[in-house]
């Protein structure tokens, strides 16, 4: 059996790798400290692991010269076992020393770890080292891709947050901010009517708007209610609306804070594509999107109020809606806010 340091050195090492981003990088990895310490208590020269997923994906960390395994190796190698230079085709007592085990990764993969030495064969102690292992490092890679799916889904939703001007606030139930993603801390950023303080309070300029906060904070805690939205500004529409979750057993109060989408804030190109539109009939539709009437419209844009109209003509037409309010209901309800996060 392993020393009990040794072991807990070696698995800590394990657990951190399969928890921390992956990254093919060899020397940008987590994997490659947790093969830093396997290297050190084997006294190996070189330490190499190769995790080769189901859709032929393959990610690889060494330290020391790489010491893979060629296919037919790898293809002849049993689940589980830990393997000398003796037992692997292609190989005999000639060959440097190597310890090898594979491993399968649930129904995603496989892994493959290699040792090598130059001279001296490795001891019996060292393949037990492997052999303790074993049963950890499948399930670290599990681990490691189970986390990666879920970093993958949180970024999108990250993203799909963003392009819709949504952002999310944890308070505790005194309202001091606990967590904030970065979407909402972006509108705060660029707001005069709230701040975040250092003591993670949020300062509102408005004093009715700190009222109507506080008020609905003990309202939720108290059970009184169960959502409410507050009204930070009017122009452009920013709202915070607030509910209570359960975290882990406790109480949280969660504010969604929203700022109104702005047609004009959308690349022109996005608009043009997804509508088909000219580039003039683009620039006059978001316009419209905004709220904005065609008269002034048509000063922004430097028209003729006339040309403005006619414009906006060939634009209902074209998306198939009957005047402005059928425009911006189109065009609120499509997918070109989407287009960047997807």
């Amino acid at each position: 059996m392993l020393h009990a340091q040794t072991e807990d050195t070696l698995l800590l090492a394990l657990f951190a790798a399969s928890t921390t981003p992956v990254s093919a990088e060899p020397g940008g990895s987590a994997w490659v400290g947790f093969l830093e310490n396997l290297r050190a208590v084997t006294q190996a020269d070189s330490a190499s692991l190769q995790l080769t997923l189901t859709n032929g994906h393959a990610f690889e960390w060494h330290v020391g010269q790489a010491a893979t395994l060629d296919e037919t190796q790898r293809q002849t190698m049993r689940d589980n076992r830990v393997y000398a230079q003796i037992d692997l085709p292609g190989t005999s007592h000639d060959h440097p020393p190597l310890r090898a085990v594979k491993t399968p990764v649930g129904s995603q993969g496989v892994a493959v770890l290699v040792l090598r030495r130059e001279t001296r064969d490795f001891r019996a102690v060292d393949s037990s080292r492997l052999s303790v292992l074993l049963p950890y490092l499948g399930p670290a890679f599990v681990t490691l891709l189970t986390l990666a799916k879920e970093r993958y889904q949180a970024a999108k939703s990250e993203a799909i947050a963003h392009a819709l001007n949504t952002g999310w606030i944890a308070f505790d139930t005194t309202g001091i901010v606990r967590q904030m993603g970065s979407k909402a801390r972006d509108l705060i950023d660029a707001s005069d009517a709230v701040r975040l303080q250092p003591t993670g309070r949020l300062a509102f300029s408005e004093g009715a708007v700190a009222q109507a906060f506080r008020r609905g904070i003990a309202g939720l805690v108290a059970g009184d209610q169960s959502s409410i939205c507050i009204d930070l500004t009017p122009e452009p529409l920013t709202q915070l609306m607030l509910s209570v979750e359960d975290w882990m057993g406790e109480p949280v109060i969660l504010g969604v804070l929203r700022q109104a989408l702005s047609a004009r804030e959308r690349p022109i190109g996005s608009l043009i594509q997804t509508f088909d539109l000219s580039r003039s009939e683009a620039r006059l539709a978001a316009l419209i999107c905004d709220g904005v009437t065609l008269r002034q419209a048509a000063q922004h844009l430097g028209w003729t109020e006339e040309t403005a109209r006619s414009c906006s003509k060939k634009i209902f037409a074209q998306l198939h809606v009957n005047g402005q309010t059928g425009l911006i209901r189109k065009m609120q309800n499509s997918a070109v806010w989407f287009e960047p996060a997807l």
